[in-house]
């Protein structure tokens, strides 16, 4: 049993809960309703109002998000996301996050072409999906880099089954070569994307990311 199979079992009392990869780690839903993202073998669970002193009073503290704006993530319906773990979260005391590029002009950059493809966009968005797990994929060693597209291979074939081998060697070679060029490109960026979404603006298609920098 692998680490988020001990999350669901522990949780299995509950009823209807799963785990769905994403980004290069998983997300975690009860009854179809995300409540908690799972990376690197630490949990980042969704909180609100009533819920957020039961997490700060153990001094746990909040993730987050590099993003333009006002630097807030939002769900669904707009709610305003925010995710704690524990231990408490850090800043550098020199960091300066608004002297890096924007995430999402880099992603465009490093999926050229691969991005483009699509007609529709749901299209759009699983190619988006794509490449935000290719970029979290190569932040991390090769080693861990791995094992983490083995667990999306097998996590694509549980939610499409009916992916032919061809087709899924086709999936993971396009992974790879995303992960190449992001190792090339941009080596030194280890922020992670939480969040990515296509919107449509006019009739042109436009990416927006949310990332984070993690321990």
């Amino acid at each position: 049993m692998d680490w988020i199979d001990g999350i669901t079992d522990r949780l299995s009392h509950l009823g209807d809960n799963s785990a769905r990869t994403m980004f290069g780690g998983h997300s975690l839903y009860w009854r179809g309703v995300i409540f908690a993202i799972a990376h690197r073998k630490r949990l980042y669970l969704k909180v609100e109002d009533q819920s957020k002193p039961a997490f700060e009073d153990p001094g746990m503290g909040p993730l987050r998000p590099n993003v333009a704006g006002n630097g807030e993530v939002r769900g669904a319906g707009g709610a305003s996301v925010s995710i704690r773990w524990r231990p408490r979260m850090t800043q550098p005391k020199n960091s300066d996050t608004s002297a890096k590029r924007k995430i999402s002009e880099m992603i465009s950059e490093m999926a050229a072409g691969f991005l483009g493809v699509g007609d529709t966009i749901e299209e759009r968005q699983n190619r988006l999906n794509a490449a935000c797990t290719a970029w979290n994929l190569a932040c991390g060693s090769p080693e861990v880099r791995q094992q983490q597209l083995e667990q999306y291979r097998e996590g694509y074939l549980r939610l499409n089954p009916g992916t032919s081998p061809t087709d899924l060697a086709n999936i993971i070679k396009d992974l790879k070569s995303l992960i190449e060029r992001k190792l090339k490109m941009f080596p030194d960026d280890q922020r992670q994307v939480v969040s990515a979404r296509v919107v449509m603006v006019g009739n042109a298609f436009r990416i927006e990311v949310a990332s984070a920098t993690l321990p």
